[in-house]
Parts: structure tokens; C-alpha cells; sequence
């Protein structure tokens, strides 16, 4: 664990306005006092994260997710606390200190590894571009049209054909074997001591995280060698399943655009970028993940898949597909001339055309209809029932009913049968899909009946009152003195609204993002976010009237006590009349006559 001191901290903090900092990830609205925009961290149509520039704090009122600056920039780059102020440092131009600081172990290796894929980086470039030893994968590059502006873009680069070179370069400069090794830039060999380079005889294109620190290498062949192509292993720094190669240079215009164009190749993505295609991205060698999807979620509304025609089809990319769209994604599939990649398409015909496919892309409910519709030369009647069936349930994804309409004529046109004969298939399928659910839901019902009573918050006024009472505490420091003359925390009533009222009974001020750096709990850290943002007083609203609402709040967790403990002594009267223990009996009816004595007005109400 590294620690950083707490002066250090309150200066990034401070430097670091959250709402600046979260629109580099996705789009804000004002709403009110506060900023709102589709959550990052899980899938939602309508906007449930709300940020409040006031308390510098952010919460998602879908999955719970919230908290300070630095929890948002931990939670969206995958990354420890001390990466993420160091990441907050640097945005503001300030350096993490030396003495004093840092304890580092696992900090100084990640440094280390980004030093040394830098200067990996550089070796790679001045090979390509300054000395013969490169001038084979150089003319590689011009024979692909590629400029030597966007060669310096990309930071392109050449791995010698030697055994060591990088080794020896990288020793030079300080750094260990070891860590090398990690960086993955070498490897082991089998046979003795010692290690070899990675990456031989190869042109480098050089992979970049989202915020354009160099992560890994990608390397392609100058003969016939195999493999053809040889990524960087994973690391600590680089795991291909949640970047997107160009992504660094490509998210500002997928975040105007809404949309990203996903290809498969290093070349098609630099090939796009020096055409003025600014939004496209490629998979990294692998069929579109999770990650990468939701990544792309945070900034596309679209995605326009142009992956070559034989790779169209594959098991892997419709899986892709479907990962797109269950991260909310329209999906869109581009129809590339056959045989041909989007780096040829570009080059041989231009942008404009390019742009013209993307205008004809397929939806990715057509794509699917289509590769089951490729025609394959049967007529048997067989096939055709084989591939309604697999329709059927493309077709019942479509909440459109005109649309629904169109695609089955399109399909009954397509396998010569009548339509009426595929909406009977159709209206089977979905009935028979109800009843499941149906089913499924009525086996349920005991149980989510049973747990919505058990946790039935919202309907308690008594906890109702709570909630509200703390959100006002961390709204106006006057309430907060009001609160604690008057209750404690242990009369929060619940668990976690004690624990809460605790963490506020112990704030000097109402800095809710310095005492989420001390919070470890996840439940109580989401739950003061979540209080801290729901409230949200227009503008002019009475002082007198929120102290008004604190008071009742007040009295309400007031009258819950004092019922519990009525009760208490109730159910404690009858087992001692019941057991005939007057000597007990006694001091528990003058304690519970005192207790109607001194709040009548409150216990009066719940009658004896």
C-alpha cells in the first residue's frame, strides 16, 4: 500500500474540478444545481449519474456507484488510489512528492514498466526513421501510403533483426532484467542464461491507454515468418480485453460524433485517421470484449462494425455484436467491397466512399437475418423450417411493430413462403416466451414478496425521516450543530444511517469528498454519496423552512424511539404480570407512566 500525505491530496483535490474531470469520460447536462449524464459504469437509457459540482462529488442512482474525484478516476482506468492522484497530479501540473510521500514497491514497478515501454518507444521510431536498419519496414510503410507526419502520430517504429538489441539498449539506460521481463519486452531463453528480445525484424505500432501512455507493442512480419502478427503479452500496464487501439487519438471525435467505426487492423485505423476518419478504433487481435464495449458505451451512442467480409461472419464477431448492443450501443455493419479491408477501401477509393458504406450499413437485426438467409443453393423444405426457427427469435427482439412487419415480408420474400405462415411462428414463439416468464415470475413471488417486506424502507416513514435528515445535515453545517444537540447516532434507526451519522457527527466541515478518502466500506462510502447529491434545493429557498423540515425529521426520529422503547416496556409488563414478578413489575409501571408523563404529544398519538 502507498501513501501520499494528506496536504499533497487537498491540493489535487482541490486543483481537480470533478466536473471537468468526469466530462473527459462523458457528456454532462445541468440539471438544477447539479450536472446529470448516462452512467459509465453499467448499462442505463436514462440518465441516472448525477454530479454536484458543489460537494465535488458524483452518484449513480441505478447501480449505486459514487464518490470524490479520485474514486471516479480508481473506478473508470481501473487503477489503485496512488495512480489515480498521480494521474490528477499531472493534470494540473503538479508531480507526486519524493520524500516524505510515497512508500512504493508496486507504484515504482508500474512507473518503471510506462519508463521503459517510453523509451522502448523512441528506440523503435529512431530505427524506423533515422538510420538504413530501417529503411526496409520505412518503404513497407510509404508502399502502404502512410506519411511520415502519421508515422510520428502513431509513433510507428522498426524492431532490428537481432537477438538483443533492445535488451542491451534498455540495460544501458538502468533498468533491470527483471524488469524488462515484466514489461514484457523480453523473453526467457530455453536453452542457458539470459534473455532474448521479443520483437525481431518487425514494424512496430506502438499501443496507447485512453489517456495516450504507451502500454504495449503490436509487431508485423518483413518476410514470411510466422506469426504474422505478435502483440505484447499482458502486464501490468496493458490488458488488450479493455483498450482499443487509436482510441487515445479517437475518443474526442467519437464523443462528438456519438459513433465509432470498429476495424480489425493497426493499418486500417491509421489509414482512417490520415484520410480524416478521426473515430475509428481496432479490437487489438481479438473479437470485441465486454470492456472494450462498455468503454466504448461511455462515448458512442453507435458503433459501425467494418471488419473484412470473411471475418463478417464468424461466431466470434456476432458475439461482439451482441456484447455492442447489450451495452446499450446501436450496432451497424458495414458492407465492404469482397476481399477488401477498410486500409484498401480507403486508399484505392477515398473517404467519400467510405462514407457512403457507413450511410448503407446494415442494422445489426438485418445483418443477422441476412447471414442466416445467405443463400446456399437448397430449396428443401427442411432448410427453409431450419431457418425460420432461427429467425423467429431475431424477429421477437424487435419492439417495432411496423418495423417487426417489414423484416417478416422481407424474410417470407427471401425463402418464397407465405407471411402469415411466419407471424403464426412468431406469435407461437412469443406466447410461448410469456408463459415462461410468467412461470418464472410466479415461482418467485413468495420469495420477492417476503424480501420487499423485510427491506421495506421507503414505506417507513420513521426511516424515511432519517434519510432525509442526514441529507440535510451534509447540506448546512447549522443543521448538522441542531442534529447533534438533539439526537445521537445511535437514533438513526438503521444500521447504516447510524454508521453515516457517525462519519457526519465527526465532520468539522462538510467535506464529503476528504472523508470518502477514509471511508473503506463500500455500502456506507456509496450511501453518503448518495445523500450528499439527492438534495437539491432551488435556488432562494428559505433558511427558516429547511430548519422547519430538520425539526421534523427531528421529531419523527424522536417519536420512533420513544415507540420502541413503549413498546419495550410493554411486551416487559406483560411477562412480569404474567409471571407474577411484582417486585420487577413495579419499577417498569412507574417508569412507563413517566415516560407518558413527559411526551404525551408524541406517544398520545400511538395510543395504549
Amino acid at each position: 500500500m502507498a501513501y501520499i500525505n494528506d496536504d499533497f491530496i487537498d491540493e489535487v483535490r482541490t486543483g481537480n474540478n470533478i466536473i471537468d474531470v468526469i466530462s473527459d469520460y462523458l457528456k454532462l447536462d445541468q440539471a438544477g444545481n447539479n450536472y446529470k449524464g448516462l452512467c459509465p459504469f453499467h448499462n442505463e437509457k436514462t440518465p441516472s449519474f448525477m454530479v454536484s459540482p458543489e460537494k465535488q462529488l458524483y452518484h449513480c442512482f441505478g447501480c449505486g456507484a459514487g464518490g470524490n474525484v479520485f474514486n471516479f478516476i480508481m473506478e473508470i482506468e481501473n487503477l489503485e488510489f496512488v495512480e489515480a492522484v498521480k494521474i490528477l497530479a499531472e493534470r494540473i501540473g503538479l508531480s507526486l512528492p519524493k520524500q516524505g510521500g510515497v512508500k512504493e514497491r508496486q507504484t515504482t514497478e508500474k512507473s518503471e514498466i510506462y519508463e521503459i515501454h517510453d523509451w522502448a518507444t523512441k528506440y523503435f521510431n529512431y530505427l524506423l526513421t533515422e538510420v538504413d536498419q530501417g529503411s526496409e519496414a520505412y518503404n513497407y510503410l510509404r508502399q502502404r501510403e502512410i506519411k511520415r507526419k502519421t508515422i510520428d502520430k502513431f509513433k510507428l517504429g522498426y524492431a532490428p533483426d537481432s537477438w538483443e538489441s533492445l535488451f542491451k539498449f534498455l540495460k544501458k539506460k538502468g533498468y533491470s532484467a527483471q524488469r524488462i521481463h515484466q514489461a514484457g519486452l523480453i523473453i526467457p531463453r530455453k536453452k542457458g542464461k539470459g534473455y532474448y528480445d521479443r520483437f525481431r525484424n518487425r514494424v512496430i505500432f506502438t499501443i496507447f491507454n485512453s489517456r495516450g501512455r504507451v502500454i504495449g507493442f503490436g509487431g508485423r512480419v518483413l518476410d514470411d515468418s510466422h506469426p504474422k502478427y505478435l502483440n505484447s503479452p499482458e502486464t501490468m500496464i496493458f490488458n488488450k480485453k479493455r483498450n482499443l487501439y487509436g482510441f487515445n487519438l479517437a475518443k474526442k471525435e467519437i464523443r462528438n460524433s456519438e459513433s465509432a467505426i470498429i476495424v480489425e487492423g493497426y493499418t486500417d485505423v491509421i489509414t482512417g485517421y490520415q484520410a480524416g476518419i478521426h473515430n475509428m478504433v481496432a479490437s487489438l487481435g481479438t473479437s470485441l470484449t465486454k470492456e472494450q464495449a462498455k468503454l466504448l458505451s461511455r462515448y458512442a451512442e453507435r458503433a459501425y462494425i467494418a471488419y473484412d467480409g470473411d471475418a463478417a461472419g464468424e461466431q466470434a464477431t456476432l458475439r461482439g455484436l451482441n456484447i455492442l448492443k447489450k451495452e446499450g450501443i446501436e450496432v451497424y455493419v458495414v458492407d465492404l467491397p469482397s476481399g477488401a479491408d477498410p486500409d484498401e477501401v480507403i486508399r484505392e477509393r477515398g473517404q467519400e466512399y467510405f462514407n457512403s458504406l457507413l450511410k448503407e450499413a446494415m442494422s445489426l437485426i438485418e445483418f443477422k437475418i441476412e447471414q442466416i438467409l445467405l443463400d446456399d443453393g437448397s430449396i428443401r423444405v427442411e432448410d427453409k423450417v431450419k431457418k425460420v426457427d432461427q429467425i423467429i427469435p431475431i424477429l421477437a427482439e424487435i419492439d417495432n411493430e411496423i418495423e417487426q412487419t417489414e423484416y417478416v415480408k422481407k424474410v417470407a420474400n427471401k425463402i418464397d413462403t407465405e407471411i402469415k405462415a411466419i407471424k403464426a411462428r412468431l406469435k407461437k414463439y412469443l406466447y410461448q416466451k410469456d408463459k415462461d416468464r410468467n412461470y418464472k415470475n410466479w415461482d418467485n413471488k413468495d420469495k420477492s414478496n417476503y424480501s420487499a417486506a423485510e427491506n421495506d424502507e421507503e414505506s417507513n416513514i420513521y426511516i424515511e425521516s432519517a434519510r432525509k435528515l442526514l441529507e440535510l445535515m451534509l447540506t448546512d453545517i447549522q443543521i448538522l450543530n441542531l442534529v447533534k444537540e438533539e439526537l445521537d447516532a445511535e437514533d438513526f434507526i438503521t444500521p447504516k444511517y447510524q454508521s453515516v451519522a457517525d462519519l457526519i457527527f465527526g465532520l468539522e466541515n462538510l467535506n464529503v469528498g476528504k472523508l470518502l478518502d477514509q471511508v473503506n466500506n463500500m455500502e456506507i462510502k456509496e450511501l453518503l454519496t448518495k445523500l450528499s447529491v439527492s438534495i437539491n434545493y432551488e435556488e432562494g429557498f428559505g433558511e427558516y423552512q429547511i430548519k422547519e423540515d430538520a425539526r421534523g425529521y427531528i421529531k419523527k426520529i424522536k417519536e420512533y424511539q420513544l415507540k420502541m422503547k413503549k413498546e419495550k416496556l410493554e411486551k416487559e409488563i406483560q411477562e412480569y404480570e404474567a409471571s407474577g414478578d411484582f417486585a420487577k413489575l413495579r419499577p417498569l409501571l412507574r417508569e412507563y407512566q413517566n415516560l407518558f408523563a413527559n411526551n404525551s404529544d408524541i406517544i398520545g398519538k400511538e395510543g395504549n
